[in-house]
C-alpha cells in the first residue's frame, strides 16, 4: 500500500486556496491505515515536508480489513449527509424528506428537500438523470424571456458549497451552470435570492450569500456575491463585513424607479443584529449601503436582529411598501417614508439692479433695494398628484 504517497498528494492537493483552505489555519491531516506501506522510501521526504507546512498528523492502524471497511462504511454515509452525494442505498431516515425552503413562481414549484434521488418528490414525479440536484438547501427561481430558471443552493457541497443554475425540459432537468463557493465552511448557497431591478418582468441579478466566511484576520465576516443573470459567470460585486443570513428582494422603497435588496446580519453587534439596505441602479445595485439599521433596544429582549426579511406589501394603507424584520424574541415592522421632491423658484423685482440708483432707505441711509419672492414646490413621490406650495 502507498500510503506515504498518498500522505504526499494529500498534503499538495487539500490543503490549497483553490480547495478553499484559509490562510494561517492549523492543519491536521488523519491517516486511515492497515500498517503496511510499499513505499519507506519517502518517509524522511514526506514527514519534512509535512513538519515544513505545519500539519499535524494522526494515524489510525488496524491489521483487520473489517474494521477498515467499518470506518470506511461510516465515513462514507457521513460525507454523503454532508455533501449530498448519491448512493444505491434507499433507506433513509423518514425526516429525511422534509422540505426546507420552497420557491413558487407563475410555472412550477421547487422544494429543497433532503432525501434520496431515487426517491419521488413534490416537484418533478419519477427518477431525474441529474440525482444530486435533489439535494439542495436554498431554491428559487428567476424569470428570463420566454422561460423561467432555478436556481438551487448546496452549502455543503465539496465543504465549499455550491449553487446550481437549472431549467426544466418536460420531465427532465438540463443543469446549465455550477457556482462553486470559494472557501471550506463558509455556506455559500445557503442563502440566495433573485431580483428584478428595473421592473420589467426579467430577473437581473442573483444574490448568493456565505455567511460564515472568513477574513484574513481569521474573524467571521460573511460574504455576498452579486452575479449578472444574463452571464451568471460574471461577478459584479462583493460584499464583506455581512453576515448575509438572510437576503430579500424588497419593493421599491425610495421611489426612484428600481427595486431594493435589504440584506439580515444576525450576527452582527455580538449577536444583536443589523440590517443594511442597498438601493436599485439600471440593472444591478448600488455599491454603497443607503442606510444600516441595528437591532436597538437593549440587546437581551431581542437577538440576532436580521435573521428573516419581508418586504412586499404596504401595511399601512400610505402607498409604501413596509419591511418586517424577525429575530430571535420577536420582529419588528418598519414603516417607509415618504420621499419628497422639492423645486425651488425664485422672482426678483426689478429684475435689473442699477446700483447708482438708490431706490429705499434703510436705517436712514439710501441704499438699493429689491423684493424677492421664493416659493417651495413639494411634491410626493407616493402621491403625484398632490402638489405643496408655500
Amino acid at each position: 500500500m502507498a500510503t506515504l504517497f498518498c500522505e504526499c498528494q494529500s498534503r499538495k492537493e487539500a490543503f490549497t486556496e483553490a480547495r478553499g483552505a484559509r490562510r494561517g489555519v492549523k492543519k491536521v491531516m488523519v491517516i486511515v491505515t492497515d500498517g503496511e506501506s510499499h513505499d519507506n522510501h519517502r518517509l524522511s521526504k514526506v514527514i519534512q515536508d509535512c513538519e515544513d507546512e505545519s500539519i499535524q498528523r494522526f494515524s489510525i492502524a488496524s491489521f483487520k480489513r473489517q474494521f477498515l471497511m467499518y470506518l470506511l462504511t461510516t465515513l462514507c454515509r457521513r460525507v454523503w449527509l454532508w455533501l449530498g452525494e448519491y448512493f444505491e442505498s434507499s433507506t433513509l431516515p423518514k425526516n429525511a424528506l422534509d422540505c426546507f425552503c420552497v420557491s413558487v413562481t407563475s410555472f412550477k414549484m421547487g422544494t429543497g428537500s433532503l432525501k434520496k434521488a431515487v426517491w419521488s418528490n413534490g416537484m418533478w414525479p419519477g427518477v431525474l438523470s441529474e440525482r444530486p440536484l435533489l439535494i439542495c438547501y436554498t431554491v428559487n427561481s428567476a424569470t428570463i424571456p420566454g422561460d423561467v430558471l432555478y436556481i438551487a443552493g448546496q452549502p455543503r457541497y465539496n465543504h465549499t458549497g455550491q449553487v446550481i443554475i437549472y431549467r426544466m425540459e418536460g420531465r427532465d432537468i438540463r443543469i446549465l451552470q455550477t457556482l462553486n463557493g470559494e472557501q471550506i465552511g463558509s455556506y455559500f448557497g445557503s442563502v440566495l435570492t433573485t431580483i428584478d431591478i428595473d421592473k420589467d418582468s426579467n430577473t437581473d441579478i442573483l444574490l448568493v450569500g456565505a455567511p460564515m466566511f472568513m477574513g484574513r484576520e481569521k474573524e467571521e465576516q460573511g460574504k455576498v456575491y452579486v452575479y449578472a443573470l444574463n452571464q451568471i459567470d460574471t461577478l459584479l460585486k462583493k460584499f464583506c463585513k455581512l453576515y448575509p443570513s438572510a437576503i430579500a428582494a424588497v419593493k421599491d422603497l425610495n421611489l426612484d424607479g428600481f427595486n431594493d435588496i435589504v440584506i439580515g446580519a444576525p450576527l452582527e453587534d455580538d449577536h444583536g443584529g443589523a440590517v443594511y439596505i442597498y438601493h436599485g441602479s439600471g440593472k444591478t445595485i448600488r455599491e454603497e449601503y443607503a442606510q444600516r439599521i441595528p437591532s436597538g433596544g437593549d440587546g437581551e429582549t431581542l437577538k440576532f436582529f436580521g435573521q428573516s426579511i419581508h418586504g412586499e406589501m404596504d401595511l399601512n394603507g400610505d402607498g409604501l411598501t413596509d419591511v418586517t424584520i424577525g429575530g430571535l424574541g420577536g420582529a419588528a415592522l418598519f414603516w417607509s417614508r415618504d420621499v419628497a421632491v422639492v423645486k425651488v423658484t425664485m422672482n426678483f423685482e426689478p429684475n435689473k439692479v442699477n446700483i447708482q440708483k438708490k431706490n429705499c432707505r434703510v436705517e436712514g441711509k439710501e441704499t438699493v433695494c429689491i423684493n424677492a419672492t421664493v416659493c417651495f414646490n413639494v411634491k410626493l413621490k407616493s402621491k403625484e398628484n398632490m402638489v405643496y406650495e408655500a
